[in-house]
């Protein structure tokens, strides 16, 4: 009999269908030409580009192949480029889907960035690649890249440029990947919409389905939208302890340990000071109190994935410094309470509908990201954050007020092009006002 332990885990991924690139998570991809329930992707993760020890195994060469972008695994974020003979015949017959984290990608797709990063620049997301040489220069190797660049500056981007990006991620992938960077995703008109990935850390399989040749005819005679439902999806849970993700700078190893019994008992021990908090090992989230916890060392994560249309409403009222902050709130009449919240080390990024109030927040170490579910295009009416003073850079969508009456830093700007009012604090009326991206007709009031 499988234990409860088990059971949550299962119930936590087995209703995962998000197809397209959606905030910083995306499902991809990849194609497998034995049987994936062995796999080493589930029990090894992928071969990273910094992995520890050398793999010599021939299963495990069978899931890293050194191809022309280097060593790592080379997925799709697009259910339909599989659909191709050619992609069946070549990669083979079984399709593994998994979960990727895109907080580390390079996009050369510009579409697949904007929805991915919201209110920020595609041109200085490509400026961020630090290749050598300039244009006109003895040396220069970019000619592609900066041609690509230039297009976009000038928005002058073709239809070949929109269609096909391979000549410009073969000239780059080096440079992505000695940067560090978890991946990369380009278009390429012969397999799609493609993602090579380097850091395992940033891809969690969960499922596999047979899609060979002969079923690609009836597939692609259904709509779009219906055809990865209506291929047969066999769950198979990674197994979270043995996958080895070490190369990850911020990977805890205790994060793999967690289970669901732990984060159940954080209430019962009435424990303050949690390693992490993976609420999606929770099976009930429509009210979902952790009143003891005041810090947690780790992430507080939930990702897009739930398995019921009941809103989330999570409260952890005397919180008081996180590492990093992840929630995906996407049902409407979802609600958080983080009234003591005084500390982001890393990020804060939440995604969810209405008002967002933290009336507590001081610093967050480098974003503060807050928008709203692709689904739901009603404005917020107001985004709160009054004893803000430093954060790295603000990115905020779709609020119709924004109270910053404390903030004093914002080195990397202010993102809120559908901003009608924002509240700043008088010294940067006749100061230096951070880089602001606002609508044009914005209201500014001015806090003593």
């Amino acid at each position: 009999m499988r234990d409860r332990d088990t059971i949550l885990l299962e119930q936590a991924y087995q209703s995962i269908l998000i197809e397209r690139v959606y905030g910083n998570i995306a499902v991809v991809y990849h194609r497998k030409a034995s049987r994936p329930e062995d796999s080493v992707l589930f029990t090894k993760g992928i071969g990273g580009a910094n992995r520890e020890g050398a793999v010599t195994s021939n299963q495990t060469q069978s899931e890293i192949k050194r191809s022309v972008y280097g060593t790592g695994l080379y997925a799709c974020y697009d259910f339909n480029s599989q659909l191709k003979r050619e992609m069946a015949e070549t990669y083979g017959e079984y399709v593994v889907k998994g979960k990727l984290d895109l907080n580390n990608f390079f996009f050369l797709d510009q579409q697949a960035f904007e929805q991915a990063r919201p209110g920020q620049s595609f041109i200085e997301h490509l400026d961020s690649l630090k290749t050598t040489g300039k244009r006109g220069e003895p040396g220069f190797k970019f000619y592609e890249f900066d041609t690509f660049k230039q297009r976009v500056r000038e928005h002058k981007l073709t239809k070949t440029d929109a269609k096909s990006l391979i000549d410009v991620s073969l000239e780059i992938w080096p440079y992505v990947k000695n940067q560090k960077f978890d991946g990369l995703m380009y278009l390429n008109e012969f397999d799609g919409k493609v993602a090579v990935i380097y850091n395992r850390a940033s891809f969690l399989p969960f499922q596999y389905g047979y899609v060979p040749v002969k079923e690609i005819k009836r597939l692609l005679a259904l709509p779009p939208e219906e055809r990865e439902k209506a291929v047969q999806w066999t769950t198979k849970m990674p197994d979270i302890h043995n996958i080895k993700r070490k190369e990850e700078l911020s990977y805890d190893a205790d994060l793999q340990k967690q289970s669901a019994r732990d984060i159940l008992m954080f209430n019962t021990t009435k424990q303050t000071v949690v390693p992490f908090l993976n609420l999606d090992l929770v099976p009930d989230l429509s009210n979902a109190q952790f009143p003891y916890i005041k810090q947690c060392s780790g992430e507080i994560r939930l990702i897009e994935y739930r398995r019921d249309n009941r809103p989330v409403r999570l409260s952890i009222p005397n919180l008081v410094e996180a590492f990093n902050i992840s929630l995906s709130l996407l049902k409407d009449g979802s609600s958080i309470d983080f009234r003591s919240l005084q500390i982001v080390k890393r990020q804060l990024v939440l995604t969810i509908s209405g008002s967002v109030e933290l009336p507590s927040l001081e610093n967050c170490g480098e974003r503060l990201w807050i928008n709203n579910p692709q689904s739901d295009y009603t404005p917020k009416e107001l985004v709160s954050l009054p004893k803000l003073k430093t954060c790295a850079q603000l990115v905020i969508d779709k609020a119709k007020k924004i109270d910053l009456r404390s903030l004093q830093s914002c080195k990397g700007g202010i993102h809120a092009p559908e901003c009608v009012e924002i509240i700043l604090p008088d010294a940067f009326r006749t100061g230096k006002k951070p880089k602001m991206k606002l609508s044009k007709n914005v209201e500014f009031t001015w806090h003593k």
